[in-house]
């Protein structure tokens, strides 16, 4: 197993785990339900923190990804700049969850001045989280253009051309 195994094994948990911090976290500030926030923000610490051997095993992956003859360059280094941009929005996330749990869990009484600030702070985090999780399906897709053809459109290319050449055959 090389680098390049280990950065697409790991590659899938800052999407889906956003997604799914997005979801649990949005449906306990609906419903106003503490626990189900509070988890929100646990899976947005977990993902912040599973997103760090993503990131850093993506040099690895990138010499591995070099050596295919039909490698980009440009859609390597594209996916690289992008993910930088995401490891940062990941890592504020998680601090900003963290923080955010930290004054949920102190806050006993039912001061509407402490509610009112805690309420901005969870609509911050969850527009953090759901811009973290558009820019983590940007990433994604850059990623898999890399090594998927069909994802940049040259299947369908060379499938029309085929069809052409066999037509002209005919």
């Amino acid at each position: 197993m090389n680098a390049g195994h280990i950065h697409l094994i790991l590659n899938h948990a800052p999407i889906f785990g956003v997604f799914v911090g997005v979801i649990i976290f949005g449906i306990g500030m609906f419903r106003r339900n503490n626990t189900l926030e509070k988890t929100g923000l646990i899976t947005f610490i977990v993902t912040g923190i599973a997103t760090l051997p993503t990131y850093f095993t993506g040099e690895g992956a990138e010499e591995v990804a070099e050596r295919f003859k039909d490698s980009s360059h440009d859609m390597i280094h594209e996916h690289e700049e992008l993910a930088e941009t995401g490891l940062i929005l990941m890592i504020a996330l998680a601090i900003a969850s963290l923080v955010l749990l930290i004054v949920m869990s102190r806050s006993k009484s039912s001061n509407d001045a402490k509610h009112s600030k805690q309420g901005l702070m969870k609509s911050a985090v969850l527009s953090l989280a759901a811009t973290t999780f558009g820019l983590m399906m940007i990433i994604g897709n850059t990623g898999g253009k890399i090594r998927r053809p069909e994802l940049r459109g040259d299947v369908a290319k060379n499938s029309t051309e085929k069809h052409v050449e066999h037509q002209d055959n005919d």
